[in-house]
């Protein structure tokens, strides 16, 4: 997973709220999602595509529906990295 764009797609605050809704579901309609922010319908589908090409939520078609869920193993990577650097001593500079 790329951090940086992980990092990237929750770092504009729409996407992180909508990222909360999609985790706090197993598995979630973009008809469900549409209709918590406001949002029109393209400008929802901008943000679910940045979110999964970021590696953060995938996606499974269900006839003319999109279903969004959590990708639980990178949002663990993601908890990981920010831990790390929560935990770093800044004892052993980089430079």
């Amino acid at each position: 997973m790329d951090l940086a764009a992980a990092f990237k797609a929750i770092g504009e605050e729409k996407r992180l709220a909508i990222l909360l809704a999609i985790c706090s579901h197993d598995d979630i309609c973009a008809c469900n999602l549409i209709s918590r922010f406001d949002v029109s319908q393209p400008t929802l589908s901008h943000h679910l595509s940045i979110l999964e090409k970021a590696g953060l939520v995938t996606t499974r078609k269900e006839g003319r529906w999109v279903h969004y869920t959590a990708n639980r193993d990178n949002l663990r990577q993601l908890s990981t990295a920010l831990t790390d650097l929560a935990n770093t001593d800044g004892k052993n500079p980089c430079c």
